[in-house]
């Protein structure tokens, strides 16, 4: 193969990444690397292929081959970068973006590496400083004023944040993440509904995007939170009458039926929410959901076992203290527990490990 035909493939591996067809690129760029095996831009293809295709590892050494073939060129730090940001190796991720901009102190690139690998860390300083960097230096650049705002929302300074996503998205109105990060800013602004609006445009605009989809089942998913609190309250009554009854077998009768009615709302609850999603959008989000969380019976093993954890602490609440209204707010406190910061543990050490179904 020739040097100019070898270009035009490298080109042509890149469109076919870009237009979503990842394993014929994969393949393609295996093609050039078993007649060149040293070829940087082709460990650099592969490695950006694989990672999209969630072979990490694989990518990662791919990336680490290209460092040290090519340790002056940004581009094999930045995916090494990335994939460490994958591998849940925030630091090591970190210097090899800090490398990449050390190498290219002025791409945007490098910098916007940069800036992910702050931001995974959740290091609102560092991350507000690389985004001002980026603004400056590319002001009419999209992703620069989303940047900003993933910086306000690290700080909750919901505002900053609408008005940055705002501009994001006036510069790039096809864009469904900025779509979706300004619906994020609007909810925790307390405008919901405008919100959920924003996450089904953002579905609309690109319905194959994995993103958009995600958000919105997460979206729909915290409006029918409310269902699990019910289970709660009701399992929480139902210790609190289990203690007033003397008699087994009544016990036996009304638990059966306090759990019905705790399952009858949640229903009832997720569906009135689901009705308020056209057609289309209701659809993804049923499939994407059974994508993205547990299979069935896990997930009812967990509904039970919140309902029990909230019950049970219910009831020793009301049974310590004599009251029913100091067990009504020793569970409002659990509640409040569960959502700061019990959510953020869940979705960060106890989804992963979920089994999911097959993309």
């Amino acid at each position: 193969m020739t040097a100019p035909e070898r270009r035009a493939a490298l080109r042509r591996a890149s469109v076919l990444i870009d237009v979503g067809r990842v394993p014929e690129a994969a393949a393609l760029y295996a093609d050039l690397l078993h007649q060149e095996p040293d070829d940087v831009g082709s460990l650099c293809g592969l490695s950006r292929c694989l990672g999209k295709l969630d072979r990490t590892r694989q990518a990662l050494e791919l990336a680490e081959r290209a460092v040290a073939l090519a340790p002056d060129d940004d581009w094999p730090h930045r995916l090494r970068s990335a994939h460490l940001m994958r591998l849940r190796r925030p630091g090591e991720a970190e210097r090899a973006a800090r490398e990449a901009v050390r190498l290219d102190p002025l791409g945007f690139a490098p910098l916007l590496t940069l800036f992910e690998t702050q931001a995974g860390r959740r290091d609102a300083g560092g991350a507000a400083d690389t985004a001002n960097r980026i603004r400056e230096l590319f002001p009419g650049q999209a992703e620069a004023h989303n940047c900003l705002g993933r910086v306000a929302m690290l700080r909750r300074d919901w505002a900053a944040a609408d008005a940055a996503f705002r501009e994001a998205l006036r510069l790039g109105p096809q864009e469904p993440v900025y779509q979706s990060n300004l619906a994020r800013a609007l909810e925790r602004r307390g405008r919901r509904r405008e919100a959920l609006q924003l996450f089904h445009e953002a579905v609309r605009t690109d319905p194959g995007n994995p993103s958009a989809r995600r958000q919105l089942v997460l979206a729909v998913d915290r409006r029918v939170a409310l269902a699990g609190l019910g289970g709660g309250l009701a399992g929480g009554a139902a210790v609190t009458v289990s203690r007033h009854l003397r008699d087994p077998a009544t016990l036996l009768l009304l638990l059966p039926v306090l759990l019905a009615v705790a399952a009858a709302l949640a229903l009832a609850v997720r569906w009135w929410r689901l009705r308020r999603l056209d057609d289309n959008v209701r659809r993804f989000y049923l499939r994407e959901r059974g994508r993205w969380w547990p299979l069935p019976a896990l997930g009812l093993a967990a509904l039970a076992g919140i309902a029990l954890t909230f019950g049970l602490v219910h009831g020793m609440a009301s049974g310590l203290t004599g009251p029913s209204l100091l067990g009504v707010a020793a569970l409002a406190a659990l509640v409040l527990l569960a959502r700061h910061p019990g959510l953020r543990l869940w979705r960060r050490y106890v989804v992963p490990g979920f089994p999911r179904r097959p993309l």
